[in-house]
């Protein structure tokens, strides 16, 4: 697709050559910088928005996250692999790495903190649905199209990101749109008989392979957690909704995308999960999911369903995405200088505030019940004397009984 939009785009080719070598990375002290506030957690880091104080006349801010190093662990593998894998990519929709920072322990046999150091970026898009914001479809185009430009180049560097979901998916005031948070990504090598792990990807992000037990799974499984970005930035819902258990989960996905078997996904039945599910024969009803959705055109539930293809030999690549017609026909992408300045949100803050909000109600209601609860059904106070109904003793009074 030619637009004047992607023009700036560096190729696969001309971002593999600008890599910057590991004897030319930076560090700073991190006394230059300056903590505001915090906008993220995980398992293994702590995300700050911080402030370059070096830097007075641009006053530069910056996204600190600090790792979370465990005194029976140490330094974590994924860390490591995120570092490795982040600092050799160069593309407009990866968010960069621009260096590490390292504090010296305090106290003997205690750890210092290490810190990487990214650009901030104002917005995820889970903090923006939290809000209940909607993007129009001009502008879902634009957001998706940069989703999948970044993907596409993952792919072709033989990276798996493994945890593609709103939440990672940041977006700054002008328009850029980024994906974040390689502690998951691995490397694709296709030389030996892969082996990865099952426990990757967000539950309602994950793919049907590796909730069925693949660890023999690739790029594909990037594809189905976009699809799941795509559905979810198409209607401000969550499409496969989150359960606590795997088999849950993809009863779920069945549910809507319909029951497979070995002749629409060859080989499944061998996959080690299959058979200790108790399997429904459901029909695909993924239409339905989207028949009050006016922007949902036939072009869109097209690219909706390759993308949610439930056989990952059969999904759409990502590459094929950004050639389908949902780019293509109207209404047109918009450009960056037209999304929405919307202020900063992100899925930890917006979470944070709402159950901040919900337990001030919840304080408010309580108090009242207790304000209710010491009066009686009359509505006078407990202990308080009625004037009409009784006289007050005298002190030393005797009471009369008739």
């Amino acid at each position: 697709m030619e637009s004047a939009s992607f023009v700036q785009f560096p190729t696969v080719e001309e971002s593999l050559k600008n890599r910057i070598p590991i004897k030319e990375w930076q560090c700073h002290e991190p006394k230059d910088y300056e903590k505001i506030k915090q906008v993220g957690k995980g398992t293994f880091a702590e995300v700050y928005k911080a402030i370059y104080k070096k830097d007075t006349e641009q006053q530069r801010i910056v996204a600190l996250k600090r790792i979370i190093i465990f005194e029976e662990r140490g330094f974590p593998i994924t860390t490591i692999r995120e570092i490795l894998i982040m600092k050799n990519l160069n593309h407009k929709n990866i968010l960069k790495l621009e260096e590490i920072l390292y504090t010296q322990p305090k106290e003997k046999k205690k750890r210092g903190n290490v810190y990487l150091v990214f650009p901030y970026m104002e917005q995820d898009l889970s903090g923006i649905r939290i809000t209940g914001y909607m993007f129009n479809m001009s502008q879902i185009k634009y957001i998706f199209y940069q989703i999948m430009s970044g993907i596409a180049y993952l792919h072709k560097c033989k990276i798996i990101h493994r945890d593609i979901k709103c939440s990672n998916i940041l977006m700054n005031s002008k328009g850029d749109i980024c994906i974040g948070d390689f502690g998951l990504a691995r490397r694709d090598n296709q030389d030996y008989n892969k082996r990865y792990t099952q426990t990757v990807v967000t539950l309602c992000y994950r793919a049907p392979e590796i909730l069925l037990g693949s660890r023999e799974y690739g790029p594909a499984v990037d594809i189905w957690s976009a699809g799941c970005v795509f559905a979810e930035l198409l209607t401000g819902n969550i499409l496969f909704s989150r359960n606590d258990k795997e088999k849950d989960q993809i009863d779920k996905i069945f549910s809507i995308c319909g029951t497979p078997n070995d002749k629409t996904w060859p080989g499944i039945s061998q996959l080690p999960k299959y058979k200790s599910l108790q399997k429904t024969d459901y029909k695909n009803s993924l239409r339905e999911c989207f028949k009050d959705n006016k922007n949902v055109d036939d072009a869109t539930f097209d690219l909706i369903n390759k993308l949610l293809e439930l056989n990952p030999k059969t999904r759409i690549t990502a590459e094929e995405v950004l050639k389908h017609d949902f780019f293509k026909n109207e209404p047109k992408m918009c450009t960056a200088e037209e999304l929405p300045k919307i202020g900063e949100f992100h899925e930890f803050q917006t979470t944070k505030e709402k159950k901040e909000q919900k337990n001030k109600l919840i304080g408010l209601k309580e108090k009242k019940d207790m304000e209710l609860g010491s009066k009686d059904y009359l509505g006078k106070k407990r202990n308080e004397s009625d004037s009409k109904d009784q006289t007050p003793m005298k002190s030393g009074g005797k009471m009369k009984y008739s």
